[in-house]
């Protein structure tokens, strides 16, 4: 019965190690889909704390971007 056992374990156990993808099928995954993003745009809250006060500054940010595939400089425009 504990060598039926074992043997299960072992077969799942490669079943499920074999169908996880690589690190290099990741990133070109990756890649392609942020490279098919046409344009999009983020948000960023910075939070700061000084020495000198006892309060925390936020400041938040927001930035959108189109992407030009004309353009040779800079592909992208920020706004």
């Amino acid at each position: 019965m504990k060598a039926i056992l074992l043997i299960f374990v072992l077969i799942c156990s490669l079943l499920f190690t074999s169908c996880q993808p690589n690190a290099a099928e990741i990133l070109k995954k990756s890649f392609k889909k942020c490279q098919s993003i046409e344009n999009g745009y983020y948000e960023m809250t910075h939070y700061m704390k000084y020495m000198s006060g006892s309060d925390t500054s936020i400041s938040s940010y927001m930035c959108y971007f189109k992407k030009l595939p004309d353009d040779t400089l800079s592909m992208f425009i920020f706004g």
